[in-house]
């Protein structure tokens, strides 16, 4: 896959989706499991759709799968697409400071507003 002009992904709500789909679709192909989180899992469970103000997608992982997420992660990057890995901030009783927390993915131009 070639990356779409970042620009007018994020002016048009339809093109976003898409955007969100190629991200499912490439996790999917390469067989990563993931679920939603976020806004990504709010809008969908709460209105059935992406929210048209959310700019990142946030998915997260079971450690299990962490080294195929790594793998899958660098692949949307090679689209184009900015992936931040985001860690928990302390050990808990599910989770160490090394462990994955969620994967936002959004555009290089949202750098500075995504959350």
């Amino acid at each position: 896959m070639k990356k779409k002009n970042v620009w007018v992904k994020r002016t048009s709500f339809e093109l976003l989706r898409q955007q969100f789909i190629e991200i499912i679709d490439l996790l999917n192909e390469k067989q990563v499991p993931y679920y939603l989180e976020g806004g990504a899992l709010l809008g969908i469970v709460r209105d059935g759709d992406l929210l048209p103000w959310d700019n990142d997608t946030d998915l997260s992982i079971n450690y299990e799968d962490h080294k195929s997420f790594h793998i899958a992660a660098s692949e949307i990057s090679r689209l184009g697409w900015r992936c931040k890995i985001r860690k928990f901030r302390k050990n808990n009783v599910f989770a160490t400071k090394a462990d994955i927390r969620v994967l936002k993915v959004s555009d290089y131009w949202l750098a500075g507003t995504s959350a």
